[in-house]
């Protein structure tokens, strides 16, 4: 548009304006962002298109916007989506569009696509609200659905996409959230998701779930660093997140190196494969990574089969599973159940690591091989055991019986 800066009319005049649109696009007036919206005339028959303001009496604005378009498709069959193709031009920020999904019989719509809208199980419709670029809409069908129902409460902020939607089992899905100025999204709930920043990737999703996102001006930092070797750790440096929240961290080793997260690493989280998943951040912490040669890099695999107690150490997986750097000294911090004590119930590791005898309790390994620890937790010696209402109905059945056996003996003794 020509001219693009603000200009000075003498009152009551009017000033004409060039638009240049791009081919296939349609030209709008929209209102300002704030202010009085200037009246005028705009001719999309010429070219340049122009719009020309008239009267103008006191300061005004406007803004100049182009068509945007959505296109729909189907992949892998099984259904069909009406419209089919593109539908447009639509005036971006004032349009509505309902898409009709009619699956295959024994299948169920799934709806993937740029553009962000609602699904509606029961009709089997995706409403696009409000589009403000060109998207698309990309319907498959499934006969092995699972679902995910995103939500939001508390205010200050929203999501790109509310309520429950299908996907494929095993399949993903990507969320957008759009806090308030100075507020930061935390999530909750049972689905499988990475957070970074202001997206959450929900993926794989082999079962039914459901996340609810907040948004808290309460926050924490977390610091990422690559504290030696040759490697990214995304996103670098200090990121701020909701106090009790969270942030993945991927690394990216390079030259055939292997990731190692460091114990210096405070951030509670979980690592699945070079992604670090922080959750629950109640405090300032951080996420320290080193890269080391695949040849110098071995597993310790710590389990607890039987329960009553927990085994962690920063950069483990949620199979027990910990990469570390041959000659690493490693702590494991080792959480029994109230009532229980922790035992080393076998080892492969050599040297073998060594388990503290009071609380709170550590295992401490340097790592030479490949190797795994299996731990147990006992009761505690002289612990008095209380009855569960089971046992009290056995032992109360058993005084009855007892007490019923006696009587007889003594009716026959008469």
């Amino acid at each position: 548009m020509t001219p693009a800066v603000p200009k000075q009319v003498v009152d009551g005049g009017s000033t004409v304006y060039n638009i240049t649109p791009d081919a296939g696009k349609t030209t709008y007036i929209l209102p300002p962002p704030s202010g009085a919206a200037c009246s005028g005339t705009l001719d999309t028959g010429v070219t340049p298109n122009t719009y020309t303001v008239t009267p103008v009496t006191a300061d005004c604005g406007f803004t100049v916007a182009f068509s945007v378009e959505e296109t729909s498709s189907v992949t892998g069959g099984n259904g069909t989506i009406t419209p089919l193709g593109a539908t447009g031009p639509l005036v971006p920020g004032s349009n509505s569009t309902v898409y009709a999904l009619t699956p295959d019989a024994g299948y169920t719509p799934v709806v993937d696509g740029t553009c962000k809208g609602v699904f509606d199980g029961a009709a089997n419709t995706y409403t696009v609200t409000d589009a403000t670029a060109d998207c698309t809409v990309i319907a498959s069908f499934t006969n092995d659905p699972v679902t995910v129902t995103s939500s939001t409460s508390g205010g200050h902020g929203g999501i790109d996409t509310t309520g429950t939607i299908n996907l494929p089992n095993g399949g993903s899905r990507t969320y957008t959230f759009t806090p308030d100025a100075g507020y930061y999204p935390m999530v909750t709930g049972n689905c499988p998701g990475t957070l970074v920043g202001n997206t959450y990737t929900v993926s794989p999703v082999t079962a039914n779930c459901a996340f609810n996102v907040t948004f808290s001006s309460t926050t924490v930092d977390i610091t990422a660093t690559v504290t030696g070797g040759v490697g990214t750790l995304t996103p670098p440096g200090t990121t701020t997140v909701a106090q009790g929240g969270g942030q993945s961290y991927t690394a990216t080793p390079g030259g055939g190196s292997v990731t190692v997260f460091e114990d210096s690493s405070t951030c509670p989280g979980v690592r699945s494969g070079n992604v670090y998943n922080v959750t629950g951040a109640t405090a300032n912490c951080s996420v320290n990574a080193k890269f080391v040669a695949a040849a110098a890099a071995v597993t310790v695999t710590t389990t607890v089969p039987g329960g009553h107690g927990t085994v962690t150490t920063p950069g483990q997986d949620g199979a027990g599973n910990t990469v570390l750097a041959i000659g690493d000294v490693r702590t494991w911090t080792v959480t029994p159940d109230t009532g229980y004590i922790p035992q080393v119930q076998s080892s492969t590791c050599a040297p073998a690591g060594t388990l503290s005898t009071t609380a709170p309790y550590t295992y401490t390994l340097t790592a030479a091989a490949n190797c795994a620890v299996t731990f147990a937790f006992a009761p505690v010696a002289g612990a008095a055991s209380i009855p569960t209402l089971s046992e009290w109905g056995l032992i109360i059945l058993s005084i009855l019986i007892g007490l019923f056996v006696l009587g007889m003996r003594r009716r026959r003794m008469i």
